[in-house]
C-alpha cells in the first residue's frame, strides 16, 4: 500500500494483518474483514513472496485453480490460474515482478503433474499493465 496514512487507519481498525491484505489487493474487502485475525495472519504468512520476487500481480482472466508447492520459488505454494472458458490443461502462477524489474510467471503441466522447467518471461514492469492469457 502506497498510502502510509490509509495503511495506518487500515491496522488500527482491523489489525496489521488485515492492513497488509487489503493493501496487497486479490481479495474483496468483505472476505478479509470476516477472517479473524489469527486466519490474516496465516494468509499472509503463505502470501509472504519468495526470494528475488517483489511484487505479484494478477490475471485479468484467470480462473483460480488452486494451491501448488512451486519449486522455482523456493517451495512456496502458489495459486494457479488457467484462462476462463478454456479446458484446464495447464496453470500459472500470476505474474510475478523480479528485482530486475522483469514479469514473469510458472507453468503447472496437469497432465504430467509438475512444473515445467523454464520460467515464462512477460516483459517489463509498468505500473498499471493488465496481463491477460494469450489467445491461442
Amino acid at each position: 500500500m502506497n498510502n502510509p496514512t490509509a495503511y495506518a487507519f487500515l491496522k488500527e481498525r482491523f489489525g496489521e494483518a488485515k492492513a497488509k491484505l487489503i493493501g496487497m489487493g486479490g481479495y474483496k474487502f468483505d472476505e478479509i474483514h470476516q477472517m479473524s485475525i489469527e486466519q490474516a495472519e496465516k494468509t499472509l504468512e503463505k502470501l509472504s513472496l519468495p526470494n528475488g520476487i517483489v511484487k505479484e500481480l494478477s490475471w485479468s482472466d484467470g480462473r483460480e485453480w488452486g494451491l501448488i508447492s512451486c519449486p522455482h520459488l523456493e517451495g512456496k505454494e502458489m495459486m494457479t490460474y488457467w484462462k476462463k472458458g478454456t479446458p484446464c490443461y495447464d496453470t500459472y502462477t500470476n505474474p510475478l515482478v523480479t528485482e530486475e524489474g522483469d514479469v514473469i510467471c510458472f507453468r503447472y503441466d496437469q497432465d504430467e503433474g509438475d512444473w515445467t522447467e523454464d520460467e515464462i518471461g512477460l516483459g517489463e514492469y509498468e505500473e498499471g499493465v493488465v496481463f491477460t492469457f494469450r489467445r491461442d
